[in-house]
């Protein structure tokens, strides 16, 4: 049964999803079968493997910041809207 306050929260996300442009709507689907299947699980600790390569990450840009963009120069960059 839905308390007062998950029927807010589901009117909240109708109302984002009746926003999203329809190009993204398909990016959406996924996601939300993932989230609706009752035997999904949300992977929260990473792997030595992941560990290492984020610290690889950080240490590049640390080392070297210029050479990064934002995810919006690089949209720009690919004519992604």
């Amino acid at each position: 049964m839905n308390t007062r306050a998950q029927q807010a929260l589901r009117r909240e996300l109708h109302a984002f999803i009746d926003r999203i442009p329809p190009k993204r709507l398909t990016a959406l689907k996924p996601l939300l079968a993932d989230l609706a299947d009752d035997d999904y699980v949300v992977e929260t600790d990473l792997t030595e493997e992941e560990r290492i390569l984020l610290s690889e990450g950080v240490t590049e840009y640390e080392n070297n910041p210029a050479s990064f963009i934002t995810i919006e120069e690089y949209k720009k960059s690919r004519n992604i809207a």
